[in-house]
């Protein structure tokens, strides 16, 4: 009876050494959507307004939530793992797998791949202006990081990735500035102008357009400039990196 007891209490001591992943009882919980990865480039959803979590609970379900200004929408999918220790989440089915470790679960959302911990991410405000000390704050070559679209700051890896590809490079030399823009692959003629210093800021003067164009300089060093865009037949609000 003694050797008995011995091997049993061996055998809960070696279950409580294996990982949890095994059974999937350290999954079941709130996980949050903290990053989107895009190739090499990490974003942090809460800038392009973006607010996912799901619920794994412990009879399989999977309650996934949007949220959004109006509200949150729900959907509900079953989960389970395959024999790989992978998170499968299924729904009308379609599987998506999640590589599970290091407190993360990664999967393919659609072309980018979306990083899922437990803390939800802290927000991340949009760049906000501030006022140059002088022109020289603006001089040089800088290439279009960010676009807003209604409100939301999306990167352009990320439009390139859902369809919408658009460049753009900004020259700003001493009392002038130039932006060309790429899209889908054709390059549109330049927009340019003579620009003057005024109130921290670059008020770019182009002919056609009846107020002149201003740039500024935001608290994260880029560079905020509402662009003429012809082939779309409006303006984007679009932000501008220094070239390296």
């Amino acid at each position: 009876m003694k050797r008995l007891l011995s091997l049993l209490t061996a055998l809960m001591m070696l279950l409580a050494l294996l990982p949890a992943t095994a059974e999937g009882a350290d999954l079941t919980g709130i996980w949050y959507l903290s990053s989107v990865m895009v190739g090499e480039t990490e974003v942090n959803p809460t800038v392009m307004g973006m607010n996912l979590s799901f619920d794994l609970q412990a009879d399989g379900t999977a309650v996934a939530i949007m949220a959004n200004p109006d509200g949150a929408e729900e959907q509900t999918a079953a989960w389970a793992l395959n024999d790989e220790g992978a998170l499968v989440i299924s729904q009308d089915g379609e599987d998506t797998v999640f590589t599970v470790g290091d407190g993360k679960l990664e999967g393919d959302l659609g072309g980018v791949i979306g990083v899922f911990t437990r803390e939800a991410p802290a927000a991340v405000e949009a760049p906000a202006p501030v006022a140059a000390d002088s022109e020289d704050a603006f001089l040089g070559s800088w290439t279009l990081t960010k676009v807003d679209m209604d409100g939301t700051i999306m990167p352009v890896d990320i439009l390139s990735t859902a369809g919408m590809e658009i460049n753009a490079a900004l020259t700003v030399e001493a009392g002038k500035a130039s932006v060309v823009l790429t899209f889908f692959g054709s390059e549109l003629p330049a927009v340019e102008g003579a620009t003057t210093f005024v109130d921290g800021a670059l008020a770019m003067t182009v002919e056609g357009l009846e107020e002149p164009i201003s740039i500024s300089l935001c608290d994260n060093g880029e560079l905020y400039a509402v662009i003429s865009v012809s082939a779309l037949n409006s303006s984007l609000p679009m932000y501008f990196a220094h070239a390296e």
